[in-house]
């Protein structure tokens, strides 16, 4: 899973709208939306308040596990 994907699905799960997380963020609904498409990324800071809102980890936010298991796949294949 990709950060947009997560992001999304974080969303989804919760009881908030893309507008009420993007007024939480100081962003517009439009970049939220952007964020979760995957045509745009959130700066650090952002990136923080997401994870707060959403109550975890930033390596759960940005899916470290599955980026570490698409890296050794590849470094296996090297």
């Amino acid at each position: 899973m990709k950060f947009h994907e997560r992001l999304r699905e974080l969303r989804q799960q919760s009881q908030f709208m893309q507008k009420e997380i993007a007024e939480k963020l100081g962003i517009s609904a439009i970049t939220l939306r952007q964020y979760e498409q995957g045509t745009r990324e959130p700066n650090i800071d952002k990136l923080l308040q997401l994870a707060l809102i959403f109550n975890v980890s930033l390596d759960d936010l940005l899916c470290l596990e599955d980026f570490k298991k698409a890296h050794e796949a590849f470094a296996d294949e090297s």
